[in-house]
């Protein structure tokens, strides 16, 4: 009877340690998938409908919080993608410490969902209570960040194809 007992807990035990494995398995696998190679330059090519950009990946929470800011502008190829593990529509953007203007191209399953054009950046110093908020209205799993003009020059719309070449 005893001897049973601790073959009870023995294998509970193991189960446990099983399971808390196959969790941290998982979260570092998670951590893993949304880390993208990148290129020799730094940049990754892109098709936006049929337009090639180069772009920079943020892969860290600290590049997703910089992204753009204070940097100059992008030449007319380039561009930033932000990628999120998972679809949230309360995945929002805002202008802080920009120094020029830029267009979002939301993005969902390899597909424009929606863009916000022309987004202004702030003047030097405005608090960050004055500074428009930019989410997108459906569920997103990235979102592109290049210079103003971009949509309207090149056609961007809702439906367009979005492919990022390896």
């Amino acid at each position: 009877m005893l001897k049973s007992k601790y073959v009870l807990l023995f294998f509970t035990v193991f189960s446990i340690i099983i399971v808390i494995s196959g969790l941290i398995l998982k979260v570092q696998s998670k951590k893993f998938d949304n880390e993208v190679p990148l290129k020799d330059s730094g940049k990754v090519e892109m098709m936006v409908k049929d337009k090639k950009i180069f772009i920079e990946i943020a892969s860290t929470n600290e590049q997703m919080q910089k992204g753009l800011s204070g940097r100059d502008p992008l030449a007319e190829d380039e561009g930033m993608l932000f990628v999120f593990p998972e679809k949230d529509t309360l995945q929002s953007f805002w202008m802080k410490d920009m120094k020029f203007d830029l267009d979002f191209i939301w993005i969902n399953d390899d597909k424009v969902v929606q863009t916000h054009e022309n987004i202004k950046h702030p003047s030097p110093g405005t608090p960050d209570s004055k500074l428009e908020i930019l989410t997108p209205k459906t569920p997103i799993d990235s979102v592109l960040e290049v210079n103003a003009g971009f949509v309207e020059k090149n056609n961007i719309k809702e439906g367009d194809s979005v492919v990022i070449n390896f």
